[in-house]
């Protein structure tokens, strides 16, 4: 008996430790390749609480939060010069895994549209 109890709550530990909590950190870089400081701007919205949440500056840029598994974050960053060609690079990453790299280079305010879920 006191070897099946054993079993049961090795057999429990193992699963509790496999499962995880299902949180992703979620990071965005807004960089330029030649490190100029371009300035940008733009948001992101989290579903789950239909936070929007400005970006706006000059690169490089940081944002982190943390997201569930099956939450999903979507939103839109530009290139806020009209003057000079620029290049802006986006990056988003999900426990430092990247999903989405994307440039954008026009002398106007062009931008990048992104939508991610975590799976």
């Amino acid at each position: 008996m006191k070897k099946l109890i054993f079993l049961c709550l090795t057999g429990l530990m193992l699963l509790t430790l496999t499962c995880g909590t299902g949180d992703f950190d979620i990071t965005i870089n807004i960089t330029n390749p030649q490190d100029l400081a371009v300035k940008y701007g733009g948001y992101y919205i989290l579903e789950a609480t239909g936070d929007s949440i400005p970006m706006e500056g000059y690169t490089p840029g940081e944002y982190t939060f943390t997201m569930s598994k099956g939450d999903k974050v979507e939103g839109f960053v530009f290139k806020d010069t009209t003057d000079v060609v620029d290049t802006l690079n986006f990056q988003l990453l999900a426990d430092d895994e990247e999903k989405i790299n994307e440039s954008v280079t026009l002398p106007g305010p062009i931008g990048i549209q992104f939508q991610l879920t975590v799976q």
